[in-house]
């Protein structure tokens, strides 16, 4: 199988990509091997750590997950690197929180009845990541990531992630590269590349659903998509509701994300090529 696009080569952690070559403002393209976003690192094998500290020269990861969830499946260390963890979720609320809860405390051998069983509920909906964006928890960590963004010096990578490395980190992803110029479409195509990283987990989920409710299986099979993988209508609504609350994307980031003018030159001039 060929490589799937900006893959960074890790076997242990999944949907391990990079944001470098991502077309952004001014004709420019976002650096190589500077912005790094995966899922969880807890089962990352030797290799991929040498990679990500030799090659990439990791400085900064930011952790989205709940206490619980890190707690549960810490990172490992990295000499040199910085950790920061950045609180999307309410630990204790419901909707994306529960979910976040329900899947630090599963048994992983039997991670597919709780996908199906999340399908079920309805827990990701389209409107789920508004609902989990704004809140005071959810701006304030994200606020804290562009913060964080704006430390490097352009020799070190930062990298960014949750359990799965789609949802809360598909938001942030989409913050950053509104804020680095990229146009709508491809922020969404980035995001939406979670879904060829994570294909063998989404053909698992589905097979599982077919098997044990045979019935609506295929009725399912849409929530099946956007709880294993991702739906590009969740991000989407997203990027439309900041759109109607603020105006535009850059009246959101310049005012509520605090990325004045000065600060924004600050971002592209370290990411952009």
């Amino acid at each position: 199988m060929s490589q799937l696009p900006r893959s960074i080569g890790l076997t242990g952690v999944k949907n391990a990509r990079e944001l470098g070559g991502i077309p952004a403002a001014g004709g420019k393209q976002v650096r190589k091997g500077l912005l790094l976003r995966t899922g969880a690192l807890w089962e990352a094998t030797e290799e991929d750590r040498r990679i990500l500290a030799q090659d990439y020269h990791l400085a900064w990861v930011a952790d989205f997950r709940t206490l619980k969830e890190a707690g549960a499946r810490p990172d490992p260390a990295f000499r040199g690197t910085s950790f920061y963890h950045l609180l999307v979720l309410d630990e204790n609320g419901g909707g994306m929180s529960q979910a976040a809860r329900s899947v630090a405390e599963h048994d992983r051998s039997d991670f597919n009845a709780l996908l199906l069983a999340m399908a079920r509920s309805g827990t990701f909906s389209n409107r789920s990541y508004c609902e989990m964006f704004f809140t005071a928890w959810g701006l304030e960590a994200y606020r804290a990531f562009l913060d964080l963004a704006l430390k490097n010096d352009g020799e070190h990578a930062l990298l960014f992630h949750c359990t799965a490395g789609k949802d809360r980190t598909g938001i942030a992803a989409a913050l950053l590269l509104s804020a680095l110029g990229a146009d709508r479409e491809a922020i969404l195509e980035d995001f939406l590349l979670t879904n060829r990283y994570l294909a063998h987990e989404l053909a698992q989920a589905e097979a599982y659903a077919r098997q044990n409710c045979p019935g609506d299986a295929e009725a399912l099979m849409p929530a099946i998509q956007a709880t294993a993988g991702v739906d590009r209508q969740n991000l989407a609504l997203l990027l439309e509701e900041i759109d109607q609350r603020f105006g535009s994307m850059d009246a959101f980031l310049t005012g509520p994300m605090g990325l004045n003018n000065r600060k924004l030159e600050r971002l592209q001039g370290i990411y952009l090529e």
